[in-house]
């Protein structure tokens, strides 16, 4: 704690000599939601209904040094309100459980981690970055699909991955687009011998890589895109491919659609076929903005042991309906206020002889957020 003061402090500082400097800037966004969570499992399960708190935080800094040459880093906390880390010890007042480090207490403080930290520079023809750079999972679902297969629909690329990513990427311009690439380090393996030389840990690290080609035909966005992961023979390497659609602006409301599939072959893990497509609307009626969007989506598990069934596929059906208002409170030069009422619907069923789920989840939120800089 005592070493992330002295950096915040140091941040402070230089973003309040800015102004001589010219280099170091400070800009960041808080949020407080209040979310009712609503689970109903259906006939194959129970109930629950639950209202908590979450909260948000993030500082950005970014230092431009000239030249197209720059370096950002973000600081960031997402968490529930009330199951936050703490090391605090002794008794729970109401279960008269231990408390641990990571249990549920409402007096925790929030701890905070690096979700971004890159050097890069941009030019007009290209550019390319490394480190933990930032990637965006919400405009590309394709990345849900891939990385977060299980649980693909609920934006879980940006709860889980905090939409980045670690190692590089980059853009070049091309034709009336750009091409922009990442290569990702996923997992990072080791190789271990014994004093015989008898191999006792041979993992290779995983990586993936991301293609797509981002350019504009009479103002309608297209964007194909095409990932693929490469791993040691023990870890899943799935192949996903998409396209990403969007209109211009016709009097304040656009349209969009996405695609994405994705496949999982490697022998002796679990394999799949994986598919999502989402249509997305924004409606700007004067007063705030209007965004909705609603997916599809389906995997298929291959070759599953069922017991008495046997071995067969087992198919996950899910859809997510995603609609909110932002409602602006306060704009001004040093950043803006915005009230978001927020309603999100999951489903998951599975009707298959041994795997049965009929599943329905709400999140019904009110957000309050700060943007600043």
């Amino acid at each position: 704690m005592k070493k992330l003061f002295v950096l915040l402090s140091v941040c402070f500082v230089f973003g309040l000599t800015g102004s001589s400097l010219a280099q170091i800037s400070l800009s960041g966004d808080l949020q407080v939601r209040a979310r009712d969570d609503i689970k109903d499992n259906g006939k194959y399960g129970g109930f629950t209904d639950d209202l908590y708190y979450m909260l948000r935080a993030g500082l950005n800094v970014n230092a431009d040094i000239g030249d197209g040459f720059f370096g950002k880093m973000r600081l960031e906390h997402y968490n529930y309100a009330g199951y936050i880390y703490t090391a605090q010890s002794g008794l729970d007042n109401y279960t008269n459980a231990p408390i641990i480090p990571g249990s549920n207490d409402l007096i925790a403080r929030p701890t905070v981690n690096f979700t971004q930290l890159y050097l890069g520079v941009s030019r007009d023809q290209w550019g390319v970055e490394a480190g933990i750079y930032p990637i965006n999972g919400l405009a590309n679902p394709i990345l849900d699909v891939h990385y977060m297969p299980y649980i693909m629909v609920d934006i879980p690329f940006l709860l889980y991955r905090l939409n980045s990513l670690t190692g590089l990427s980059g853009y070049i311009a091309a034709g009336p687009g750009k091409i922009n690439l990442f290569v990702s380090n996923d997992y990072n393996g080791s190789y271990a011998e014994d004093i015989n030389g008898t191999d006792l840990l041979l993992k290779h690290d995983s990586y993936t890589i991301g293609l797509d080609y981002d350019f504009k035909v009479a103002d309608f966005g297209i964007q194909p895109i095409g990932i693929i992961s490469v791993a040691s023979d023990s870890v899943p390497a799935p192949v996903s491919y998409g396209i990403n659609l969007s209109s211009p602006d016709f009097s304040g409301f656009k349209v969009a659609f996405d695609a994405a599939l994705s496949n999982q072959k490697v022998s002796g893990t679990p394999m799949y076929d994986a598919q999502l497509f989402r249509i997305k609307a924004e409606f700007k009626p004067g007063f705030g903005s209007i965004e909705g969007w609603f997916d599809i989506a389906k995997r298929t598990d291959k070759d599953v042991s069922s017991g008495e069934a046997g071995v067969t596929d087992v198919d996950h059906n899910y859809t997510y309906l995603w609609l909110l208002y932002n409602i602006p409170i306060m704009n001004s030069e040093h950043g803006s206020l915005t009230m978001t009422p927020r309603v999100r619907r999951i489903t998951e069923k599975v009707d298959t002889e041994g795997f049965n789920k009929d599943f329905t989840r709400y999140k019904i939120e009110l957000l309050f957020s700060m943007a600043f800089k």
